[in-house]
């Protein structure tokens, strides 16, 4: 191939121009490398010019293809109506995080957009699970070509559910405002769940009463346990019936286990 040693540098790919010995050839690569911040807020786009420099022919085919944003309208064109659905323990209809998926991703991966979650935070408040995220939509042939979506959900469950619950939360919003698509009136959760403030009377009573549950070594202890907690238990069945209830479970579960001892015992 004909050309100057200038053309040849100027042609080379970021990984070739960093191996050349060449002051030259090591400016470019540098140059490839940096990264600006556009005036919208989106980090990590790099400066196009240091790009053209380091790989005119790659740059003039990434020009060619639609951009991140062309890619997303098509998705937007593609979409339809994504139906609403009502589980079981909810008290009205949303549109769930399975069903955008399953609407959305087939056209993100046709089209060529691939979508994740990065900077997560997270704190635990009772039962309820805060998760704030960024959802980034890349080009995926232009990594440099992205678009961050500042998102937020929440996760109300008493189990360990919590976490995934608010990360699908986060996730479907960020694709339902991103492709504005329609959304549902309540989040990804079970709706018969209310949220449990740890500081709440009723919560730290329950939790008390959970502790000598677990520390009673004899039927007839869990039962003066019961007695002692009656008034108490009553007056939060009448404010959190949910967390009473598991209160409840986790007696008979004790009781159960007390009288299988007492068994063996006789």
């Amino acid at each position: 191939m004909s050309g100057s040693k200038d053309e040849g540098d100027a042609t080379a790919t970021p990984k070739q121009a960093r191996a050349r010995a060449g002051s030259g050839g090591k400016a470019v690569a540098e140059a490839a490398s940096e990264t600006v911040t556009s005036a919208g807020g989106m980090s990590g786009h790099p400066d196009r010019a240091a790009v053209e420099a380091a790989d005119p022919a790659r740059s003039k085919s990434l020009r060619q293809m639609p951009s991140l944003l062309q890619r997303l309208a098509l998705v937007q064109g593609d979409v339809d109506y994504i139906q609403k659905e009502k589980k079981q323990g909810m008290r009205y209809s949303i549109v769930s995080h399975d069903a955008v998926t399953a609407k959305v991703r087939p056209l993100m991966v046709k089209y060529g957009v691939l979508y994740y979650p990065l900077n997560i935070s997270m704190a635990q408040v009772g039962n309820r699970t805060q998760m704030q995220m960024t959802v980034r939509f890349v080009n995926v042939d232009d990594r440099h070509d992205f678009i961050d979506v500042e998102t937020a959900g929440y996760g109300i469950d008493d189990s360990d559910k919590g976490p995934g619950k608010a990360i699908s939360y986060s996730v479907k919003y960020a694709l339902l405002k991103c492709l504005g698509l329609e959304s549902g009136d309540d989040p990804d959760e079970d709706q018969d769940t209310k949220h449990v403030d740890p500081g709440d009377r009723h919560e730290v009573a329950m939790k008390d009463f959970e502790a000598e549950i677990a520390a009673a070594a004899t039927t007839a202890n869990l039962e003066a346990t019961l007695e002692r907690y009656r008034p108490k238990i009553e007056a939060a069945a009448s404010v959190n019936p949910g967390r009473v209830q598991l209160a409840r479970q986790r007696y008979t579960a004790k009781m159960r286990e007390l009288r299988g001892l007492d068994k063996k015992d006789a």
